[in-house]
This record gives C-alpha cells, sequence and structure tokens, in this order.
C-alpha cells in the first residue's frame, strides 16, 4: 500500500516537471533497459526471500556475458554462446549453494568472496576488452516487440510466473 501510494506520487511529481515522462513512449522506451535486469534480479528475489542474501549476482553475469562473447569470437552462433552462459551463470550460482549448504558458510561471506572471484575470471579471460559485431538477428531479438511487448519482457514474464509455481 505505501509503495503505492509512493509510486503514484512520484508520478504525479515527474508529470509536474517533466509531463512527457509519464507519456507512453517515454515508458515504453524505459522499459526496454529493465527487463534484462529484472531477469537477474528473479533468482536473487528467491534467495532473499528463503533468508539469503547474494552479492555475486553481478558478477555472475558479467562472467556469463564473457562466456558468451568468447565463444562468439570463436565462431560459435551467439544463441549457442547465450546457452553457455545460462548454464555458466547456473553452475556459478550453483557453486554458491553448495557452499553454502555442505559447509554452512554464511551467505554474505561466500557470495562475497565469489563475487570477486567471478569478476576477476571475467575480466581475466576477457583482457577486460569490449566484445562486439554480433549478428543483427541477435541483437534484434533484444530490441524486437510481440504485441508492444520487448522479448526479453516475454522471459521475465515467462519465467515470474515459474518461480511463481516453484
Amino acid at each position: 500500500m505505501v509503495l503505492g501510494a509512493l509510486l503514484v506520487g512520484l508520478l504525479i511529481a515527474a508529470k509536474i516537471l517533466e509531463p512527457r515522462f509519464v507519456t507512453l513512449p517515454a515508458q515504453t522506451l524505459l522499459s526496454t533497459h529493465l527487463w534484462e535486469l529484472a531477469i537477474v534480479a528473479l533468482p536473487l528475489f528467491v534467495v532473499i526471500l528463503s533468508g539469503g542474501i547474494d552479492l555475486s549476482v553481478g558478477s555472475i553475469l558479467a562472467l556469463s556475458g564473457v562466456t558468451l562473447g568468447l565463444l562468439f569470437e570463436r565462431g560459435l552462433s551467439p544463441w549457442f554462446g547465450s546457452l553457455a552462459a545460462i548454464l555458466v551463470g547456473g553452475v556459478a550460482g550453483s557453486l554458491n549453494g553448495w557452499f553454502i549448504a555442505k559447509y554452512r558458510v554464511h551467505p554474505l561471506i561466500i557470495t562475497l568472496a565469489s563475487m570477486a572471484a567471478f569478476r576477476g575470471i571475467a575480466e581475466g579471460i576477457s583482457l577486460a576488452r569490449p566484445i562486439s559485431g554480433y549478428p543483427e538477428s541477435f541483437q534484434n531479438f533484444s530490441q524486437g516487440k510481440l504485441l508492444g511487448i520487448p522479448y526479453p519482457g516475454w522471459i521475465f514474464f515467462l519465467l515470474a510466473v515459474g518461480v511463481g509455481f516453484a
């Protein structure tokens, strides 16, 4: 209730200060930039809901992205690289969970350590350089829309339903 009231207040203030901000085109453009973070937040939601904490999410995301980029550079399909990136992220998160469950290491400690480790591995294997040149079809996937909602938004909704049933 309080969050809803704060949101309404924020939108009213935005309408007064910058009327174009609350238009449908502006909000649609802003929504294209939130889906990736929303997808990453889903497993973190489950972790926090269960009383844990995970500080390594951003570093796992970086390591997964580097995995995709390096595989693409070596001539593999970006779609295959995406599957490999998801696998790397899953293994990294499972490694955290394994240490927490098996050795009873506090989640704050293990995820703080793995945050540094995963980020270091990502920077080390990529030599801290950007990777680009993805095919247009792959780039369009993140920008394409179905019924006015970007494809990553649909992925988020499907994953959120799955998390809701889990």
